[in-house]
């Protein structure tokens, strides 16, 4: 990291800072601190959230509302960021980064974590989950009041920090990094090679409901959703 770089990843960052929504993006990152990378909870990817998606993808292509819910959830992650946050993320990310491998990694480490913090086992959540399934409307509804009350610059500001703190912050870049790994391990099938998280070019609207056939849009949303909820609770 050379001198002129280092200085406007400092001065991004105390302007994030300093920015009154970094409150609810700090809230909401929090979590991601908790685990060492070395006891990162690999078998939850694998086991529980695969199993959760598993779950999730037949029905939504049946279930109106949860249909709708999903639309929502990606137009919402997958909007035009402000353009200042556009520009400050091509100064400060890293080479190999992206704007959706930076979001997807975060994101998705976030609910891993919070799913290993939880005391109740892989096997009843996805059964619990097949419970809410059977009537979801209630939980549709609590979920898009928690969504509602996200600042609409929420994303451009959590994927800017993100990757500031990537650089700065040794166990978060690892943190990041194993996720990532274990987001395509977990959920890509056998007979897709795409891999946008690793194309430095990849943006956001690669979470829209444009492409039907991407395999990364519904765990995405499913991890993103469970964050929300939980930063509600």
């Amino acid at each position: 990291m050379t001198d002129a770089n280092r200085e406007h990843i400092f001065s991004t960052r105390r302007a994030l800072l300093g920015d009154p929504l970094s409150t609810q993006v700090q809230a909401w990152m929090r979590p991601v601190y908790w685990e060492p990378p070395g006891k990162f909870p690999t078998a939850i990817a694998k086991t529980t959230l695969a199993g959760m998606v598993n779950v999730l993808e037949p029905i939504v292509k049946k279930e109106g509302k949860l249909t709708s819910a999903l639309d929502r959830v990606s137009k919402f992650v997958s909007a035009p960021m402000g353009p200042q946050y556009v520009k400050a993320f091509e100064v400060v990310k890293r080479p190999e980064s992206s704007l959706l491998g930076t979001f997807v990694s975060v994101v998705y480490a976030r609910a891993l974590l919070l799913l290993a913090a939880s005391a109740t086992e892989g096997v009843k959540i996805v059964s619990e989950l097949k419970d809410i399934l059977a009537s979801p409307t209630t939980f549709v509804d609590k979920y898009m009041v928690a969504q509602g009350k996200l600042d609409e610059h929420f994303i451009g500001h959590l994927v800017n920090f993100a990757e500031i703190e990537a650089q700065l912050d040794p166990h978060f870049h690892k943190v990041l990094k194993h996720s990532a790994q274990l987001f395509v391990e977990a959920h890509r099938p056998s007979h897709d090679t795409r891999n946008p998280l690793a194309d430095p070019k990849s943006h956001l609207h690669l979470l829209s409901g444009e492409d039907q056939s991407a395999w990364w849009r519904l765990p995405t949303s499913l991890a993103f959703a469970m964050t929300v909820w939980d930063q509600d609770a």
